[in-house]
């Protein structure tokens, strides 16, 4: 679950998760029809201080307010449903987990097991971010997606309806063959170069999840810089505060190249990342906006929640 890929959920964020927990489950058990999105909305976070939404103004950029989607309702009740009536499931993935994590790296052992589902946005949402129109028979513009660390498929599938063509790529062998059989075009990869995902550029380039967790976070910004388009925009998401760590077979360490990010809020951590780490290497903030991310619980709890920031960037010498 969340609390083992993140290094550990520390006994406050444990309780607050705890308290989330309880808090939807009661929603769901006293509600005949579906909550109020509005109420779901402040439960969990996705509004900031007026002193960031100031602060994003100034440097040119704006905060996206997005609010609680059916999709993320749906995830929620799924899992929280799966824990309540397959408790022998789970101790057998726990048990399984235990073992196979002595001969291999946890996301290797979540794609054996087909575990760690994650939610992070809508389809809607995301074409709300990106400013795009889903295609259909009578809009169909040639548009590529690359999207950086797929994982699983579950993020890349709420993006793929805006384009002709989706390349994902993912260091992981089992999840690489979990994301072919899903239909994708997979790169076995860590790179993001004309040998590894092709010549031409793409139209959009998603990075979810992948900036805190690889061992060398700006090498990997210059590269997908390099591979947009024109007009090109980068979707970022990271959790914050922002805590990196790399995954080195059965442990876990720090990475190569360090990101210095100051502050220690959610506030602080985006507008350092956006000024101190993105600005330096040529991107521009668009905008940004604050999402829950959901994860497939375990034995202990059916769902974890972190938080999370999505940041729409383009190259800011085009």
């Amino acid at each position: 679950g969340i609390n083992a890929e993140y290094g550990g959920v520390n006994k406050m964020k444990r309780r607050n998760n705890h308290q989330t927990v309880k808090w939807f489950s009661s929603q769901i058990s006293s509600s005949s029809s579906s909550i109020d999105p509005d109420v779901l909305s402040t439960a969990f976070e996705y509004g900031a201080s007026e002193d960031l939404r100031e602060q994003l103004t100034k440097i040119g950029s704006e905060m996206i307010d997005l609010e609680f989607s059916p999709a993320a309702h749906s995830f929620l009740t799924l899992s929280l449903v799966y824990h309540m009536f397959s408790p022998f499931m789970l101790f057998v993935h726990e048990f399984l987990l235990v073992f196979l994590s002595r001969l291999f790296s946890r996301t290797t052992v979540n794609g054996l097991l087909c575990r760690g589902r994650m939610h992070i946005l809508s389809t809607e949402q995301a074409g709300r971010l990106l400013r795009l129109q889903k295609l259909d028979k009578a809009n169909q513009p040639e548009r590529r997606l690359l999207d950086v660390g797929g994982g699983d498929g579950g993020v890349t599938r709420c993006l793929a309806p805006f384009f002709s063509e989706v390349v994902v790529t993912e260091v992981s062998l089992v999840m690489n063959i979990r994301l072919y059989l899903a239909g994708f075009r997979a790169k076995w990869t860590s790179e993001v170069t004309d040998d590894s995902v092709g010549e031409p550029k793409f139209d959009v380039i998603s990075c979810l999840n992948v900036l805190d967790r690889c061992s060398e976070p700006v090498k990997l910004v210059k590269q997908m810089k390099a591979k947009l388009k024109p007009q090109g925009k980068l979707l970022v998401g990271v959790v914050l505060p922002f805590s990196p760590a790399v995954e080195k077979a059965r442990s876990w360490g720090a990475p190569r190249e360090k990101i210095d990010v100051r502050g220690k809020t959610w506030e602080d951590h985006v507008l350092s990342l956006a000024i101190c780490f993105f600005k330096p290497l040529g991107l521009q903030l668009v905008s940004v906006s604050r999402v829950p991310y959901l994860c497939q619980g375990d034995v202990y709890e059916p769902f974890y929640v972190l938080d999370e920031a999505l940041f729409v960037l383009v190259a800011s010498d085009q």
